[in-house]
């Protein structure tokens, strides 16, 4: 089988950016919206595959603190290791770590941890991220798909509908539209999960992952006022080419928190999103391939990917529009490529004809380029996995009979007898 390799990004807006305290310690999530939560149970990914976690990349937005600071990766809530960064005193743009990586186990938690240097009595004391990225490799299949949300969020005894990717931003009945995500591969989901942060009300309830606005076979029982990880480990549901994805949970009165959702993906392609950019009239802006992160400078919202990969099938949920016309394309070393949607009206828009090939070194992001006031919940962009193995360096071939082959490409043939199915 095939190993795959992908970029996973944790990002959050370049006006302000993630804000750490001097002298603090804070825990991020690997993929989603970028926060600095207090502990790291509320912010940790499980895996349920084997992966290399390597790769590591950090924007430092602002840095007025004059000791130096730390980002490290933590495997099941340790202090701290490979791959890591030191952050220099006073210095913002990028810090990478391409030489070390760690090996993540199934059932392994994972998480960023950042030490904010000491502040002296004369610094300004500011610190803030836009944006922190990993690569993953995986023997075969790669698909973790995670959607985070600061833990204060409360939305208690209403019926709420979540999305895989990004910004965990809740939506109410009528609006699921908004938060689900169309699906472009054949694949199989399971394992999911949530993590609940806080929980005041005794009474237990149930959430279900929904497929067509239709719930699914998975399902998570949560108990009355109980907080931590839940998680369906049992069932699974099919997914096809065109179908829509996403959780529905009514959780019951009082205070809830909810900081983290994710799924397991069996397919080798991995869909990235990036959540909730607001634009206004007559404005350009730029956004992260990951995340929640928009603004109008577009080096903070740009990532070095550090894999070498194709990207295809884009598509654009817009949730309001007031006219004049919108376009999103993929940026790749902040210049315009061909995969690009533009937007008429509200609902979905793609690009699933064009496609971009990117190398390890590029830096993507994404430009909106906006005539009239638009609201964007969704952009999603698809990378294939690698096409499966077939034979290599084979020169002839003879007296062969061949069945139902779906491709042959560079190789040289003699006295066939017959072929069937070729395309």
């Amino acid at each position: 089988m095939a190993a795959t390799t992908y970029r996973v990004i944790a990002s959050l807006g370049d006006a302000t950016g993630a804000i750490g305290s001097a002298g603090s310690t804070f825990y991020a999530p690997l993929i989603g919206e970028l926060i600095l939560y207090s502990s790291a149970a509320g912010v940790q990914t499980r895996f349920r595959e084997a992966y290399t976690l390597g790769n590591l990349f950090v924007y430092i937005l602002t840095n007025s603190i004059s000791n130096a600071s730390s980002l490290k990766l933590s495997v099941n809530g340790g202090a701290g290791g490979n791959p890591q960064v030191s952050i220099t005193a006073n210095t913002t743009g990028i810090f990478e770590d391409t030489a070390n990586t760690t090996a993540i186990a199934s059932g392994n938690t994972a998480n960023w941890v950042l030490a904010v240097g000491a502040a002296k009595h004369t610094d300004a004391a500011s610190f803030t991220v836009s944006q922190i990225g990993c690569t993953l490799a995986h023997s075969g299949n790669i698909s973790l798909l995670q959607g985070t949300l600061s833990p204060s969020t409360s939305w208690g005894s209403t019926v709420s509908y979540y999305g895989f990717f990004g910004r965990l931003y809740p939506m109410t009945t009528g609006s699921e539209v908004y938060i689900e995500n169309t699906i472009r591969t054949v694949t199989t989901m399971s394992y999911m999960r949530l993590y609940v942060t806080a929980h005041s009300d005794a009474t237990n309830s149930t959430a279900y992952f929904r497929k067509n606005n239709a719930n699914g076979n998975q399902t998570i029982s949560i108990a009355g006022s109980a907080t931590g990880e839940f998680e369906d480990s049992v069932n699974s549901d099919s997914v096809g080419v065109g179908d829509k994805v996403n959780i529905q949970w009514t959780p019951p009165a009082g205070t809830v928190g909810i900081s983290v959702v994710s799924v397991k993906s069996d397919s080798t392609a991995r869909l990235s999103g990036t959540t909730y950019a607001s634009v206004t009239s007559g404005g350009t802006y730029y956004c992260a391939v990951e995340g929640h992160l928009s603004g109008s400078s577009e080096t903070p919202v740009q990532t070095t990917m550090r894999v070498a990969q194709t990207a295809i099938r884009m598509s654009v949920y817009c949730a309001q529009y007031s006219g004049g016309g919108s376009a999103i394309t993929l940026r790749k070393g902040a210049a315009d490529t061909t995969l690009t949607v533009s937007l008429t009206g509200t609902g979905w828009f793609s690009d699933l004809v064009n496609s971009v090939s990117v190398a390890a070194t590029d830096k993507l992001d994404y430009k909106i380029a906006s005539t009239g006031g638009t609201n964007i919940h969704r952009i999603n962009m698809e990378y294939p996995g690698p096409a499966a193995a077939g034979p290599t360096n084979v020169k002839t071939v003879h007296g062969l009979v061949i069945a139902s082959v779906k491709s042959m490409q560079g190789l040289a043939i003699a006295s066939v007898k017959s072929i069937q199915g070729v395309t």
